[in-house]
């Protein structure tokens, strides 16, 4: 298998993501935008078989696969790549400004937690970050090392409606994920 068959590019940043990751399948990766046009990370979406049987057996009903998107029951792993420097103190207010809302004041302390399980410096171009998420727990790990879990229903929901829902933080990341769904059915 060639090299290029291995890895999907992201087409913005041009970051390469490997096909498969922990034994899971990439299903699409896009771009952060901050300030719609500083390309902040790519982050792409990888699923397990039964995720991928649960999107394929939904109808062509937007809310039905929107559902399954958005139920942190299903199982994926959350890929953010950095396209640059960013200061780590700007990475943490981005996703807690995108957590906030979504979590309607419960759990919040679990934001605080996640920001403690990143690293101490800001993170560089390159530097990995995943999530992976199953039910209530979210596992984190970063390039860099760190390690962590946070358990909460409510936190996995966040960030699932963070990468999938209505208002999104990486449009181009849900429309490739869409783009996948529509071609397995």
């Amino acid at each position: 298998m060639s090299l290029e068959n291995d890895f999907v590019q992201e087409l913005s940043t041009g970051i390469l993501y490997p096909r498969q990751l922990h034994g899971l399948v990439l299903i699409g990766c896009g771009v952060r935008m901050k300030f719609g046009f500083i390309k902040g990370y790519a982050v792409g979406t990888y699923i397990d078989n039964t995720t991928r049987d649960a999107l394929k057996s939904t109808s062509a009903v937007d809310d039905d696969i929107h559902k399954v998107l958005l139920d942190p029951n299903y199982r994926r792993i959350l890929r953010i790549v950095m396209n640059r420097t960013v200061p780590i103190d700007m990475f943490n207010s981005s996703i807690i400004d995108a957590l906030t809302p979504r979590m309607n004041g419960k759990d919040v302390d679990q934001i605080h937690k996640f920001k403690e399980l990143g690293p101490y410096r800001d993170l560089e171009e390159g530097d990995i970050i995943e999530l992976s998420i199953q039910g209530d727990t979210m596992e984190y790990s970063n390039s860099l090392g760190g390690i962590g879990e946070i358990k909460s229903m409510i936190f996995t929901r966040a960030i699932c409606d963070a990468y999938y829902g209505k208002d999104c933080v990486s449009p181009t990341h849900k429309e490739a994920v869409l783009r996948y769904i529509s071609s397995i059915k």
